[in-house]
């Protein structure tokens, strides 16, 4: 391929994956300005809202599709995110008492470790026990929101007012944060041996067993890169909300529901570049919906159904689009085929 088709491919491969967020924000800026006669993203407010659950959305999707699209559909994502942001960011604040240290990279730093160190013992004993994914997930989920609801006097994680946690809603920071995930997730995916084993593994285990892989390991590996980004995603909603309180009754599970927008949107738009790059849009685009609907004053429920309505238009329209390009494919092929044959024919 010559240098102008490799900068046309680029170019074709970027717009592609750009059309959707831009199609949602235009669409939802006009939305906003019939409603309410401002504008989506009119003032700076509005800019820290949408970074702060953005990066959200894109860490916590990106740790559930790292289990999801290899079999494990965890339910306990949430309540690692709950346990990593309570356990890790009360740690945080007391370490930044005693140390002086900034209190904001603390609890972040701290919710961080937590989260990797909760993930790594998940999947450890997961690989053992090697019961259902489901099964083991909801066991799990049960247990870390009891550990919450437990530690600290059943407090939860309080941000509001506590100086130093500023930088968790400064723009420049959050975009850092965001260029920091990105890049270690890209490299983890695209060049490295957990990479290669994570897309062997999501054909088929028992192919990649028989090869050589150990699933085992990559499972492990799985549960704690994601135990982190739900560490990372706490922390940040903590900063969005003001403070988390600890839930009990498996009610952690609303948040793994409530990601899946952004999961397989994700997996749509990364199609043409990466999972994801395709995630980070994916996220930037539900969140830039939820911000249109809640600036039109719908109540929050009407908002919940919207949502959902879109979501399930978009599974729709996704089954179709996957239909039709398997038909283009196949009938690609039975034409090559007719060519081949009618080649070997003539000689």
């Amino acid at each position: 391929m010559t240098a102008n088709g490799n900068l046309k491919f680029l170019l074709q491969r970027t717009g592609l994956t750009l059309l959707i967020p831009v199609l949602v924000y235009v669409c939802m800026h006009i939305f906003c300005q019939v409603t309410s006669g401002v504008g989506l993203l009119a003032y700076s407010v509005d800019l820290k809202n949408l970074a702060r659950t953005w990066v959200y959305s894109f860490a916590f999707s990106t740790g559930v599709a790292l289990n999801f699209f290899n079999g494990r559909f965890d339910f306990s994502m949430g309540a690692q995110v709950m346990f990593g942001t309570i356990i890790g960011g009360n740690i945080g604040k007391i370490l930044s008492e005693l140390t002086g240290l900034n209190m904001g990279i603390c609890i972040l730093v701290c919710a961080l470790v937590t989260g990797l160190l909760a993930g790594w013992l998940i999947g450890a004993v997961f690989t053992k026990m090697r019961i259902l994914p489901m099964v083991y997930g909801l066991g799990i989920a049960m247990i870390l929101e009891c550990v919450c609801f437990a530690g600290f006097d059943s407090n939860g994680l309080i941000l509001f007012g506590v100086e130093g946690t500023g930088i968790l809603s400064e723009l420049w920071f959050i975009g850092l944060i965001f260029l920091i995930v990105i890049l270690v997730m890209s490299y983890f995916f695209s060049f490295t041996s957990f990479g290669y084993e994570w897309r062997a593994i999501q054909g088929s285990q028992q192919i990649a067993s028989n090869s050589g892989i150990n699933i085992f390991r990559n499972c492990i590996i799985c549960y704690l890169l994601a135990g982190g980004l739900g560490g990372i995603a706490g922390v940040f909603n903590a900063a969005y909300s003001g403070t988390v309180l600890p839930e009990l009754g498996l009610s952690t599970i609303s948040e793994v529901t409530g990601n899946l927008f952004a999961l397989f949107l994700g997996t749509f738009i990364g199609q043409w570049s990466n999972m994801i790059v395709g995630i980070f849009c994916s996220s930037l685009s539900v969140q830039l919906i939820t911000i249109g609907l809640s600036k039109s004053g719908l109540s929050s429920s009407v908002q919940t159904v919207i949502i959902y309505l879109i979501f399930v238009v978009f599974l729709v329209f996704r089954e179709k689009y996957s239909s039709a390009h398997v038909k283009k494919e196949k009938n690609a092929r039975i034409v090559l085929a007719k060519k081949k044959r009618a080649e070997l024919g003539a000689a």
